[in-house]
C-alpha cells in the first residue's frame, strides 16, 4: 500500500478521532492461507472461544465437542481397491493416515451430527498438521452435485500444508470451493468464480451435513493430524448475513445463491466528536 490516511474533509467542524487498528477483513486468494505456528498462542485460544471475534466452531476432537460428530474412513474402489487409510479420533484430534495410488483417493469424512449455520462467514479454517509432505489434500462439505458428474459430490477446495513443527491454521474461502470437479482425479474443473452455478449455495452453508478430508489425484503417503474445524470471517450480527451474499444473489442467472467476499478496511473507532 505504501501511504494510508484519514481525512477530514469536505464538512467544517472538530475532528477528534482515535484509531486502534486498521484490518483487512473478508481476505480471498485463489490459495489456500497457512497462518504462523498457533499451538500454544492466546490468540488461538481466543478465536475458538466464539463468533464475535469472526469464529464458528464446527467440530473439534476433544471429548467436549458438542457436535458429537463420528469420523470415519471410505477408500476409493478405482484401481482395485490399492488406496486405503484408516481414520482415529484420539488423544483430541482427529488422524487421518494411509496411501495414495493415484488416480485413487481416501477420505476422512462424517455425515449427520449437529452442523451450525456459517452461511454468513468468509470459508473454512482448518487448525491441522501434516507429518508428511503430500500435494492431494482436499477438502470438501455438502451434497452439491453438478450436472454431468456421475460421482463426484460436494463442495470441494485443495489445500496446502507441509511438515512443520506445531499446529497451523489454513483459511479457505468459500469462494474457493465447487462441485464442479474430475471424479477422477479431484481437480476442479470449473471454478466458482468463473461459474457461479457451481458456487456452493446457502442451504448447503446453512447445514453442511457432509465433510471430508481427501488425499486424492497425487500418489503418496498421507499423515494428516486435525484438532478444530471452523469457519472464519463470520459477521457475528446474524440478521445483517443475507447482506453478506446479496451482491451475488442479484448477480446469478441461476436458483443458486452466491459467496462472494470483498477485501476492504474497518479502523476501530472509540469516539467521534
Amino acid at each position: 500500500m505504501e501511504i494510508m490516511q484519514f481525512w477530514g474533509e469536505g464538512v467544517k467542524g472538530k475532528v477528534d478521532l482515535e484509531v486502534k487498528a486498521v484490518n483487512a477483513y473478508g481476505c480471498t486468494s485463489d490459495d489456500s492461507i497457512v497462518d504462523d505456528d498457533v499451538e500454544n498462542s492466546s490468540a488461538f485460544k481466543e478465536v475458538t472461544k466464539s463468533a464475535v471475534d469472526g469464529i464458528v466452531t464446527i467440530a473439534e476432537f476433544s471429548k467436549n465437542d458438542e457436535n458429537h460428530m463420528q469420523w470415519y474412513e471410505k477408500n476409493e474402489l478405482v484401481m482395485e481397491g490399492e488406496s486405503s487409510c484408516i481414520v482415529k479420533v484420539e488423544n483430541g484430534l482427529g488422524k487421518f493416515k494411509g496411501e495414495v495410488f493415484a488416480p485413487g483417493y481416501i477420505t476422512m469424512e462424517t455425515m449427520g451430527g449437529s452442523f451450525p449455520d456459517v452461511s454468513y462467514c468468509a470459508g473454512v479454517e482448518l487448525l491441522i498438521r501434516a507429518n508428511v509432505d503430500y500435494g492431494g489434500y482436499r477438502f470438501s462439505f455438502g451434497m452439491g452435485h453438478a450436472d454431468g458428474k456421475d460421482h463426484a459430490f460436494g463442495y470441494k477446495a485443495p489445500f496446502n500444508i507441509h511438515v512443520e513443527d506445531g499446529f497451523k491454521f489454513v483459511h479457505i474461502p468459500f469462494s474457493s470451493f465447487s462441485d464442479k470437479w474430475d471424479d477422477k482425479t479431484g481437480d476442479i474443473t470449473t471454478h466458482c468464480a468463473n461459474d457461479s452455478r457451481f458456487c456452493p449455495t446457502m442451504k448447503s452453508l446453512e447445514s453442511m451435513d457432509v465433510m471430508q478430508f481427501w488425499g486424492e489425484g497425487t500418489s503418496g503417503q498421507v499423515n494428516l493430524e486435525i484438532k478444530a474445524i471452523n469457519a472464519y470471517g463470520c459477521n457475528d450480527d446474524h440478521g445483517s448475513h443475507n447482506n453478506t451474499h446479496k451482491g451475488l444473489e442479484s448477480a446469478s442467472t441461476s436458483s443458486k445463491e452466491n459467496i462472494s467476499m470483498s477485501v476492504a478496511f474497518i479502523a476501530l473507532i472509540t469516539s467521534i466528536i
